[in-house]
């Protein structure tokens, strides 16, 4: 396999480890929880697996073949970045939507609790 190649499986790896370390102690929506689990048991593996039953010849850099494969995996990157920045964003918000209940919550007629 290309270092190339092995480079950009690396990437998708380092990207999707934390991933799934964060969405099992988090509340992820089922399109979330869907997508993640078809780039992880799908989309990876299916163009990864077609491509090393090429011969040598075309699983060299450069080759067509390995450039397909690289946008193929260039393409799902970017989706579980997409997917990275969705669960971790919408973490946030809920954090933010929190914050303003407890500010409404404890400021009763312009009252407000301050911290120690």
């Amino acid at each position: 396999m290309p270092t190339i190649v092995f480079s950009r499986l690396r990437q998708l790896d380092d990207l999707l480890r934390p991933l799934i370390g964060y969405l099992e102690g988090a509340a992820p929506s089922t399109e979330q929880i869907v997508l993640l689990q078809s780039i992880v048991m799908d989309y990876v593996p299916s163009p990864l697996r077609t491509y090393l039953t090429l011969s040598l010849p075309h699983r060299q850099d450069p080759s067509r073949e390995t450039t397909v494969l690289l946008d193929q995996l260039g393409a799902i990157y970017s989706a579980a970045r997409k997917l990275d920045t969705q669960v971790r964003t919408g973490a946030i918000t809920e954090l933010e939507v929190f914050g303003l209940f407890l500010e409404d919550k404890f400021n009763v007629d312009g009252l407000r609790l301050e911290g120690s």
